[in-house]
């Protein structure tokens, strides 16, 4: 839509009404005369809004999620991709976490169900973050839980999105984990997306400032 429109303003409204559970926000914008992207990013408020002032990134000495992280959705399609669980000792099966099987805001240690799986794995330690996540109406927008390094090298569902810090230790996940759930992290995302799925191009621009540190992994 970029290529289509500038725009000036993104207007957050909120819930429709106590009956209907969708988030409304209303979009200003000037429609551009020919269909040519901008390149200056003008217009990218359409996806990430006016980030807090808790949380400039004007500043080049904060360091964003991207920055300290690598970000992967997972890959585990489960309507293309048969999900059936297997023995562990069955030939090319890898442990396999999805939104059912993964309890928020723990640390665990073992996975017990696992997939026939020749796709992309994730290696522990690492957080996870559920994908589904709707504008905050009162508590944490994000819902981490920690995969520790004894569960090895998983299959991950589309519907989790893995962070993992970039210097693999258990420790920054933990804290990683504790800074996601700050009034900080809910606020700016609140501003930045409105959709009830998180984008990776968002989660990478998030800044790590706040009770965690000046780098948000202290």
């Amino acid at each position: 839509m970029n290529k289509l429109l500038d725009v000036n303003k993104v207007e957050v409204v909120g819930l429709f009404d106590r009956w209907t559970d969708v988030d409304v926000f209303i979009l200003h914008g000037t429609v551009r005369a020919d269909e040519k992207s901008d390149e200056s990013g003008r217009g990218s408020s359409m996806i990430v809004g006016d980030i807090p002032s808790t949380s400039n990134t004007a500043d080049s000495t904060v360091q964003v999620l991207g920055q300290v992280a690598t970000i992967s959705i997972g890959d585990v399609v489960p309507h293309r991709h048969d999900p059936s669980f297997v023995d562990k000792r069955t030939p090319n099966a890898v442990p396999y976490i999805t939104t059912s099987n993964l309890p928020i805001g723990q640390s665990i240690r073992d996975v017990s169900e696992s997939i026939e799986w020749s796709g992309r794995t994730h290696k522990a330690p690492f957080v996870v973050l559920r994908r589904t996540s709707a504008p905050s109406r009162g508590g944490a927008r994000l819902a981490p839980s920690i995969v520790r390094a004894t569960c090895g090298t998983l299959a991950v569902e589309n519907h989790l999105i893995v962070v993992r810090p970039n210097d693999g230790l258990l420790k920054t996940c933990e804290q990683l984990a504790e800074y996601l759930v700050t009034s900080d992290v809910t606020e700016w995302l609140d501003q930045a997306i409105r959709t009830r799925h998180l984008t990776k191009r968002v989660l990478m621009q998030l800044p790590m400032r706040g009770s965690a540190g000046s780098a948000g992994l202290d």
